[in-house]
């Protein structure tokens, strides 16, 4: 089933620079073959980036032309609920699987990623940092879960061909 990106909305709201005002958008930009769209960010320029929920790949197009291509590319395991772009850098949020990929926006490669405390508890689900972060730090188990994250996060990036940033997140959300 071909997903398409509907600009209609997206465009009002963004502030697009004078020189590209007068030109003609697209209504609809066409996307890969089963790719379901979450997350638009807005790049340099008139360049943006879309998210895949179920495999986390990246489709990099321009707004004025409507074309692009995946910059990267999915994998199992992977899931794209976010997209934001700062400074040269795509932050992907990977929702449940709590990974989070930053990615060079020019090249796609991975740069680094967040290792994200997320609790899944047997009957209530997902529970995010902000309910269990405060009890662990009650009880004194949260030097122990640092340390578990740490080694966790340092052991998936070994995996990766070039050096990555390893940063780990707790708190908020």
């Amino acid at each position: 089933m071909r997903r398409t990106l509907l600009l209609a909305a997206t465009v009002a709201v963004v502030a697009v620079p004078a020189a590209f005002a007068k030109a003609a958008f697209p209504e609809t930009i066409p996307l890969p073959d089963g790719w379901q769209p979450e997350g638009i960010a807005i790049g340099r320029g008139t360049t943006f980036y879309v998210g895949s929920i179920p495999t986390g790949a990246v489709y990099r197009g321009d707004l004025r032309s409507g074309k692009g291509a995946p910059l990267v590319q999915g994998a199992t395991g992977r899931a794209a609920v976010g997209v934001d772009f700062d400074r040269g850098r795509l932050f992907v949020a990977g929702g449940a699987t709590g990974k989070g990929f930053v990615y060079d926006a020019r090249t796609g490669d991975v740069s680094g990623f967040e290792a994200l405390m997320r609790w899944r508890h047997p009957t209530l689900g997902m529970i995010g940092p902000s309910d269990f972060i405060p009890i662990a730090e009650e009880t004194g188990s949260i030097v122990d879960m640092g340390a578990w994250a740490l080694k966790v996060a340092c052991k998936d990036a070994v995996g990766w061909s070039r050096d990555v940033k390893v940063t780990l997140g707790g708190c908020g959300g």
